[in-house]
């Protein structure tokens, strides 16, 4: 038995992701449950629940594709997408949310639920997105490189272009005819020129 005092949230020590997999599979076997129980009509604070977790996923992207533009050097890049989109409208919704039936919300969450398992592959495409526009609106990559000056800038930009590596030391030159000696036939050393 330990006599370590449990922690105050039960929840701290799990990662985002598995705080997102968890919204996300409690909502699920909520709504399943609701719809085997033969209910025509979920409450509204569940369906906004349902709302609310789907924007959750899209956020975990960006803050996934957030933390490869910062390992990459992209500072400004990567805290500009982890800024809340306060600025944005809500986004819509595209039905009622008092008289949404459970199977609807159902399709609504399995869709949310496989965006989810797709996060780590959407947050790469982009965060190359992103990076591939920094690289267009600017004249040149050095520009780029000189705007976020951090070490780990070489992920993606390089700042030396590759050089082809200097020929090793040149074969042997074959020996000419007119310095083979005539007399003991061999030839004269080679000087080097």
């Amino acid at each position: 038995m330990s006599h370590e005092p449990a922690p105050a949230n039960p929840y701290a020590s799990l990662s985002i992701a598995q705080l997102v997999g968890l919204q996300l599979a409690r909502l699920y076997a909520l709504l399943v449950r609701m719809e085997a129980s033969g209910e025509r009509r979920v409450p509204a604070d569940i369906a906004r629940m349902v709302i609310s977790t789907e924007g959750l996923v899209h956020a975990f992207i960006r803050v996934l594709a957030a933390e490869q533009l910062k390992h990459a050097g992209f500072i400004e890049a990567s805290n500009a997408m982890r800024e809340p989109v306060g600025t944005q409208a809500p986004p819509a919704l595209t039905f009622d949310v008092p008289h949404t039936t459970p199977t609807a919300l159902l399709a609504r969450l399995e869709t949310s639920i496989q965006t989810f398992e797709r996060a780590e592959r959407q947050a790469s495409h982009l965060a190359r997105l992103i990076l591939c526009a920094l690289l267009y609106v600017s004249p040149e990559p050095r520009s780029i490189a000189q705007r976020f000056n951090t070490p780990d800038q070489s992920v993606f930009l390089s700042s030396n272009p590759p050089t082809p590596s200097p020929a090793p030391w040149p074969p042997p030159l074959s020996v000419p005819s007119d310095r083979a000696r005539p007399g003991n036939g061999r030839s004269l050393p080679i000087r080097a020129m």
